[in-house]
């Protein structure tokens, strides 16, 4: 699942990626002591938070560009149950062939030789 700095903090420390993804840029906030408190919030009042978060001790991603890669990496993470590789029906074409001809034996024709027949 992609997130958003809508997404709830809980819901970003469920995923495996996402967890991986706050060590990576923002260890702090895993480590903090009202992280238990803050996981129905938005992601974006932890790592971005308002005056008020602050004055209790929320400070946030100070670093910029830190903020910048989160943001970037939690979007890229691809949605749950999706599957990157070509469906059956997307790979599958019909080929009219007679079976008669077809024997698995035998190396293919040259191209030429095919054309003549």
């Amino acid at each position: 699942m992609s997130f958003t700095p809508s997404s709830t903090v809980q819901q970003v420390l469920d995923d495996p990626a996402g967890r991986a993804i706050l060590q990576r840029w923002a260890p702090e906030l895993l480590e903090s002591t009202y992280l238990a408190d803050v996981t129905q919030v938005p992601l974006r009042a932890v790592v971005e938070p308002p005056p008020v978060f602050m004055e209790t001790g929320i400070l946030g991603i100070p670093d910029p560009v830190a903020r910048k890669n989160l943001w970037a990496d939690l979007a890229e993470i691809p949605e749950s149950g999706t599957d990157t590789a070509p469906t059956t029906a997307a790979i599958a074409q019909t080929v009219d062939v007679d079976p008669s001809s077809v024997r698995l034996d035998a190396p293919p024709k040259p191209a030429d030789a095919a054309d003549a027949q």
